[in-house]
């Protein structure tokens, strides 16, 4: 009997509120440090996002070049004098009455 009244006493003594405050505490900082880092809104999506901004940003700026290149292209195709000029070394096409000479190498 006394040891069953010993046991009753000791498990008591384990279950009381104040033995479950810091245990309380510790799970409640450990859930909010897991939301902080890993939640939707958590360091881990932010690394993500800045990540992706950067990757997007460098996209952003190669398709710029490659848009003023485009247009720098565009202008000269306009330009009817380049366009001949651009005929005339790709397409190899000559005027009437012209007469081309070519370099043999040795």
């Amino acid at each position: 009997m006394i040891m069953i009244d010993h046991l009753k006493k000791v498990a008591s003594a384990c279950f009381r509120r104040e033995n479950f405050r810091p245990i309380l505490i510790f799970l409640a900082v450990v859930f909010f440090l897991w939301f902080a880092i890993f939640g939707d809104h958590g360091l881990y999506h932010l690394h993500k996002s800045v990540k992706m901004r950067n990757k997007l940003k460098e996209e952003i700026v190669q398709l710029q070049n490659r848009i003023q290149t485009l247009k720098k292209n565009k202008e000269l195709l306009n330009n009817p004098s380049h366009l001949e000029i651009i005929i005339r070394q790709e397409l190899g096409y000559v005027k009437k009455d012209e007469v081309i000479f070519q370099q043999m190498s040795p």
